[in-house]
Parts: structure tokens; C-alpha cells; sequence
């Protein structure tokens, strides 16, 4: 099979992951897939997901290498698509065009090496560390002012999007205080945009749901069930339109909590540091105080035994 043919297959692959990915049953397990591959676009993505539904980590050969692991023999790479810039000369002017091309990839089941490092602070296990650095990371990136209330009915929380507030639920446990808030932060991101409504409800659900996912944040309540009937009279450029706003919003805003995470855990550490350096001079000083007090009392035993 030529390149040609191979991209015909792979694209007609693409449009079918795409209109299975809306089916009811499938949209949770898609959403769930996309928080593995917050760096993938939505196409690669699909095409993962389409060949090698229980990947977790992928990337290409060389890589795999440098990383210390190495492909099973006989095992078969998972193809996506990559662009390059090619420069053409139209009219004695060069022009630079994107062109897609097939590489394969390989997930980190059909591998064997070294272990790798998880991904710092990737789990909320309910530590309250792990809870104050996830809240402040979020509140420190939320346009809208977080503020805890006591609510007359059984909502968790809302978003006020007139006086730009979210509010939480006074009351709740630390996973859930979390699970709201990324809901509700989603929400207010994706409010505002020319849609309507239902469409911003699936956009910002969804979101919610890859985010909370990838943080490791209990999932199992969202219900995407109404999707499927929604989104059957899209066309195939708006099913794709849709899927690609609420990747590239979830990427957004894990790359935003991440980086803020990373930002307070740095400064945490060099708390730490100072704490510890501090708890060594004193553990010092009280040594050097006992030292010149033991030679002083021995100083005077000597001088009365002198004498």
C-alpha cells in the first residue's frame, strides 16, 4: 500500500472514529482516552483510540529508546499524522505549505525497559497538601472569584457569570469541593462564546470531565447520554469543530493548573529548604552552646580540683 492509499484509510478511519465517538456508550470512554494525550491533536487522538483502544503513552520508536525502553519484536505501529513545512516555488516566490504525513507510534504496553517516573502530582489522593495545591492552583488561574457559601437547595456550587463569582457548597470534602470547582471553572471559560446553550453545556461537561480525569478526580456521576441525540443532525465539520473546542479548552486548562502546580510546589520546596537549613543552625548553635557549657563546668571541676 502507497502513502496515497495509507492516508485514504487512515482519513476514512478518522471520520468513522470521529461519528462512533458520539455514540452514547462511547463518549465518556473517548473523553477519558483524550485525558491520557493532553499534547495530541484531536485527530491523533481518534486514530490512537481507533487502534490501540488501552493506550496510555505513546510515542515513536527513537524515543522509546532514549527513554530506556525498547518495541516488542512484531509488535505493529499505531499510524497518525504529522505535519512538515515544504517550501514551493509558485511565480519565482517561495511559499511555505503544511503537509501531513504518516509516522507510527507505539504505545508503552508494547514496550519493555525502564520504568518511568509518574507524573508529579498527577493524582489528588485527598492529602490535604495535594487539596490546597490544586485550589490555589486553580484559583490563582480563574477569572472568576471563587467564594464558599451555604446554599438553600442541593447544589454543590455555581457560576455567577453577571458579578464574575463561582461559589462552593460550604460543607463539602476536599474531592468534592475540587470536582465542582473544575466544573464550574470550565463553565465560566467556556461561557460567553457565540453558541448556544446545549452546545455549551456538552463543551464545557466534557471539559470538565477530561481535566477532572486526567487529575485523577472521581468521574463516574458525568452522563453524557443526551450527546448522541444532540449532536446527530451536526455535520461532520461541526462533530469534528466541537470535539476540537473541547480538547483544546481540557489542554488549556491542564496546562495552566500544571504549571501552576509546578510554580507552588517550588516555592514550597524552597520553604522546605529554608525550614531545614534553619532547624540545622539551631541544632548547631544548641550543640556548640552545650559544647562551651560542658568545657566550662569541666573547666571549673579542674580549677576546684587545683586548688
Amino acid at each position: 500500500m502507497n502513502e496515497s492509499e495509507k492516508n485514504r484509510e487512515l482519513s476514512d478511519m478518522l471520520l468513522n472514529g470521529m461519528l462512533q465517538t458520539l455514540k452514547s456508550d462511547n463518549f465518556n470512554r473517548y473523553l477519558k482516552f483524550v485525558s491520557h494525550f493532553p499534547g495530541y491533536s484531536i485527530r491523533n487522538t481518534i486514530l490512537i483510540l481507533s487502534q490501540c483502544e488501552n493506550a496510555t503513552r505513546v510515542t515513536d520508536y527513537d524515543k522509546w529508546k532514549e527513554l530506556g525502553r525498547y518495541v516488542k519484536r512484531g509488535e505493529k505501529g499505531i499510524a497518525i499524522f504529522i505535519p512538515s513545512k515544504v517550501k514551493i516555488k509558485k511565480n519565482d516566490i517561495e511559499q511555505t505549505l503544511i503537509k501531513f504525513h504518516i509516522t507510527y507510534v507505539y504505545d508503552i504496553s508494547q514496550t519493555n525497559g525502564e520504568s518511568l517516573p509518574e507524573i508529579c502530582n498527577k493524582k489528588l489522593d485527598g492529602n490535604i497538601d495535594n487539596f490546597e495545591m490544586m485550589f490555589n492552583a486553580i484559583k490563582k488561574i480563574s477569572p472568576y472569584k471563587i467564594v464558599f457559601e451555604q446554599f438553600d437547595d442541593k447544589a454543590k456550587g455555581y457560576c455567577d457569570y453577571k458579578n464574575k463569582k463561582i461559589a462552593i457548597r460550604m460543607g463539602l470534602n476536599d474531592n468534592q469541593i475540587i470536582k465542582t470547582l473544575i466544573r464550574k471553572f470550565s463553565n465560566c471559560v467556556i461561557y460567553g462564546e457565540e453558541k448556544n446553550k446545549e452546545l455549551q453545556k456538552i463543551e464545557a461537561e466534557s471539559t470538565a470531565f477530561i481535566v477532572s480525569n486526567f487529575f485523577g478526580i472521581d468521574t463516574s456521576d458525568y452522563s453524557f447520554e443526551y450527546v448522541a441525540n444532540w449532536c446527530k443532525d451536526l455535520k461532520t465539520e461541526e462533530i469534528q469543530q466541537t470535539l476540537e473546542n473541547i480538547q483544546s479548552t481540557a489542554n488549556q486548562i491542564i496546562n495552566s493548573i500544571s504549571e501552576e502546580i509546578k510554580i507552588l510546589e517550588k516555592g514550597k520546596n524552597l520553604e522546605y529548604d529554608k525550614h531545614q537549613k534553619l532547624q540545622e543552625r539551631i541544632s548547631q548553635a544548641a550543640e556548640k552552646s552545650n559544647k562551651l557549657k560542658n568545657e566550662k563546668e569541666l573547666n571549673g571541676i579542674e580549677k576546684n580540683i587545683h586548688e
